[in-house]
């Protein structure tokens, strides 16, 4: 197809991710090839295909979502922390630091982040984490079509493992020197600060692990009945 020659009107005869300069969903002018309409946010493809239209989900909302996982973790961290305290599971005196073990603290995060994986494990078929689930977002393929959970555990259960494992640095779990220690923990996030920063390089809003699996994130929108189909059921 050259350059300026105009894409075919049917959309099912273009390539994937062949997209006009023009947004099915709302007509107004959009960016050429870009798969959410740079106007309303739209998914190019539902529209032009005739599908139900899901928008794309904004950067703030999912940067709460990966806030939200995170969140999680340390909130059951510190529960899971308090009830082995009470159950005489580990002896700590909160108010004399001395009796302050990191391995404690590193067991309960080990349990937390179990609890997080049988959770995500619940949501994970439908393209969502516990905190995409809070704010009512999910994964998609990058043509529109549901994501696997396969590619869910891989893309956000590595990752999520990724983010919480430096916590784990410690007895009697891992016990490297400091210098190591403190080493990782600036990789890790000078890596997730770099993936963060990707979302706002392009038009599709996908961050560096987005474009390593080919992957786009949605809001889910309730589905709303009118009155005329709900007199007819």
């Amino acid at each position: 197809m050259g350059r300026f020659e105009p894409l075919p009107t049917d959309p099912y005869q273009r390539a994937p991710g062949q997209y006009g300069a023009i947004c099915a969903a709302c007509s107004g002018e959009t960016q050429l090839g870009a798969k959410f309409c740079t106007s309303c946010d739209a998914l190019r493809d539902d529209a032009e295909r005739g599908h139900t239209v899901r928008y794309a989900a904004s950067r703030w909302l999912r940067l709460g979502a990966r806030l939200l996982d995170t969140l999680i973790v340390v909130l059951l961290g510190m529960i899971v922390f308090v009830v082995l305290d009470a159950a005489g599971f580990v002896d700590i005196d909160l108010q004399d630091q001395d009796t302050l073990q990191l391995g404690d603290i590193n067991v309960s995060t080990l349990i937390a982040i179990g609890i997080w994986f049988l959770w995500f494990a619940a949501v994970a078929p439908r393209g969502q984490t516990p905190g995409k689930q809070i704010l009512r977002i999910q994964i998609i393929n990058a043509d529109g079509s549901q994501a696997s959970t396969g590619l869910n555990w891989r893309r956000e259960g590595l990752f999520q493992f990724f983010v919480v494992a430096p916590s784990l640095f410690g007895e009697p779990i891992i016990s490297p020197p400091d210098a190591v220690t403190q080493l990782l923990g600036f990789l890790v996030f000078l890596v997730l600060l770099s993936d963060a920063s990707f979302i706002f390089a392009g038009t599709d809003k996908q961050t560096i692990h987005d474009r390593l699996f080919r992957t786009l994130v949605v809001r889910i929108r309730p589905v709303r009945q009118h009155s005329a189909e709900l007199r007819a059921l």
